[in-house]
């Protein structure tokens, strides 16, 4: 193009790109010349460069209440728009200008109130636990760093507004333990057994009308692989002054209870005003087995056999050590495989398993102590020939007699039956006859019960 010199001089004359970004810095050469005599052509470069990327920060909240925290997260933005995710070894610079309102918070741990220097993504800004007005704004400036010793880029915040939180303050209940967002931790009954001790914190967020009360529920259940469900509720009152936090120890009132889907309740009365608050499944409750000796203390000899034919595998009232009670494909509990259970502390606590299953034992031998009698009335369940009554039927006397049927009828059914010679006649005279659908329970168990006296226990006793 010509132009005067007047025009050159005047600086009215531009260049325009033409509005294609490159990817990278482009030259451009400008010259210039005369037609006057004896002056030399000359030239300058603009160079041709894209925008710089810059930095999004995103909250995970735009309001938060003191004691709160807000979670940051850093993207890139490119020149063409487009938005990327920064490399994971990226690190930044976080800086905050209201040390009073809270602190930053690294993902590594490390705390400043206001700013962090090469750190990596997971940044939070945590509020203080009170502020002296009812809201505060708290603004951040964010750059990607590049002089952090690692292979990183320097990206300055996109934009002219700085990203910021709110904290406004609002009367809350939170549980302060356990964390509602924590995964599930696993609490043990002890082998004892006793229940783990379980302390529930709450706090009344921004509270300054002075006493504070508590009302706690706590409730466990478990469903069993049969689906039945087994379940505690447990109840307590605490109390605290304003803000200060509040701990609930479990008082379990003398049970056993365990399980895996559980719901600490609070509520709070202050000033007038309810408040509630809740978490889901902070715990698993589960169990320990006692050693087979400890458990051998508590059972009679005939108690240990039917204990140790029950139990699968030997000894074991909860599959594995920290976890939940056996239960057979028939719906059998614990080391005796009470079916059904008579309640929740039968099914948890193996002390109670195996007392109720020593009694029911206990039962049985009795019920086969009198068998006799009950034909002789014709009142007995087990007599064939309903309607009829034998008056000579003898009693079972022997410990072989008493004893094979005693196991056999704790696993069901009967181990001896009446014959009489004739079965029209009650005064007829019969014999005892071991029953031949009785299967081989009872057998097997007077086995062991002899072999264990004779010292030759079975495998695992």
């Amino acid at each position: 193009m010509t132009i005067t010199y007047g025009e050159a001089r005047s600086g009215r004359n531009w260049y325009v790109a033409n509005g294609v970004i490159p990817d990278s810095v482009v030259p451009v050469v400008i010259q210039a010349s005369t037609t006057v005599p004896n002056i030399q052509p000359g030239d300058t470069a603009i160079h041709v460069d894209h925008a710089s990327d810059c930095v999004i920060v995103t909250l995970d909240k735009d309001t938060i209440a003191p004691g709160e925290a807000v979670t940051f997260h850093f993207a890139k933005r490119k020149y063409t728009g487009e938005i990327v995710p920064f490399s994971p070894d990226q690190l930044f610079d976080v800086y905050t200008d209201w040390m009073n309102n809270g602190y930053l918070k690294g993902m590594n741990g490390e705390i400043d109130w206001d700013e962090l220097d090469c750190t990596p993504q997971g940044v939070k800004f945590v509020a203080a636990d009170t502020i002296s007005v009812d809201s505060v704004r708290v603004e951040f400036y964010v750059y990607a760093a590049d002089w952090c010793g690692v292979n990183g880029e320097y990206a300055d915040l996109c934009g002219d507004t700085y990203p910021s939180v709110w904290i406004k303050k609002n009367v809350r209940l939170v549980i302060t333990d356990p964390d509602p967002a924590a995964l599930q931790v696993d609490k043990s009954i002890t082998s004892v057994p006793v229940m783990p001790s379980l302390q529930p914190k709450a706090r009344l967020l921004n509270y300054t009308g002075g006493q504070v009360d508590f009302s706690w529920k706590f409730r466990v259940i478990w469903v069993a692989p049969d689906r039945k469900e087994w379940n505690g509720t447990f109840t307590g009152i605490t109390s605290s002054q304003n803000s200060d936090v509040s701990t609930w120890t479990i008082d379990w009132a003398n049970s056993i209870h365990g399980g895996d889907i559980d719901t600490v309740v609070v509520t709070a009365m202050a000033g007038g005003k309810e408040y509630e608050a809740k978490a889901a499944n902070p715990y698993r409750i589960i169990g320990m087995n006692p050693s087979k000796y400890i458990i051998k203390a508590e059972l009679t000899l005939e108690g240990q056999v039917v204990c140790y034919k029950e139990s699968s595998p030997k000894w074991h009232h909860f599959i594995n050590d920290n976890d939940f009670p056996v239960v057979s494909g028939d719906g059998g509990y614990g080391l005796m495989q009470l079916t059904p259970p008579g309640n929740t502390e039968q099914v948890w606590d193996w002390r109670a398993n195996i007392a109720e299953g020593q009694s029911r034992l206990n039962e049985k031998y009795d019920e086969a102590s009198t068998c006799g009698s009950r034909i002789r009335r014709g009142v007995a369940s087990r007599n064939l020939y309903h309607g009829v009554k034998y008056e000579n039927v003898t009693d079972l006397t022997t410990v072989e007699q008493l004893w094979k049927e005693a196991f056999q009828r704790y696993n069901g059914g009967v181990y001896w039956f009446w014959r009489p010679d004739d079965e029209g006649d009650e005064n007829s005279t019969g014999a005892w006859e071991p029953y031949e659908e009785r299967g081989d329970y009872g057998d097997d168990a007077w086995r062991i019960y002899t072999d264990v006296q004779n010292g030759s226990s079975p495998q695992g006793w």
